[in-house]
């Protein structure tokens, strides 16, 4: 997988794969969320909760695989 800058990453509510270099653990450096019309990114799994609501803010995103049939 190759990282790209965030500033690259698509506006278009498409989801993708976001790296926060001060995540405490995997789980925290590593979201599947989407950029938002209201402008900021959002989780995929609770799409009301901003991501970056606590100052953390991704620096790079990756495209997210389909899945193997």
């Amino acid at each position: 997988m190759q990282w790209l800058p965030i500033e690259t990453a698509p506006k278009d509510e498409t989801l993708i794969l976001l790296y926060f270099p001060t995540g405490r653990d995997d789980e925290d450096r590593y979201k599947v969320g989407f950029w938002s019309p209201d402008g900021d990114w959002f989780g995929s799994e609770a799409a009301s909760n901003s991501l970056t609501a606590f100052g953390d803010k991704p620096t790079h995103w990756a495209p997210l695989k389909p899945p193997s049939t």
